[in-house]
């Protein structure tokens, strides 16, 4: 899976929890660390990352069609 064909979305309330015990240069160092692999394309890496959601924007409107049918 490559990042080409995703969207990337942090999930604010899981983003506060993951960084709200940290410092500012940790917090950096993380999102440093997350565009880093944004930049790579590396999907699998940012499945690691609890805060974020990773989507795939042609199959989500594919599954909301079918619901909806």
């Amino acid at each position: 899976m490559h990042t080409e064909s995703l969207r990337i979305w942090i999930n604010p309330w899981k983003y506060w929890a993951t960084t709200s015990e940290m410092s500012r240069e940790e917090t950096n160092s993380l999102m440093s660390e997350v565009l880093r692999h944004v930049e790579t394309g590396n999907a699998e890496a940012l499945k690691r990352y609890e805060f974020l959601e990773l989507r795939d924007p042609v199959l989500a409107w594919r599954n909301r069609r079918r619901s909806i049918a």
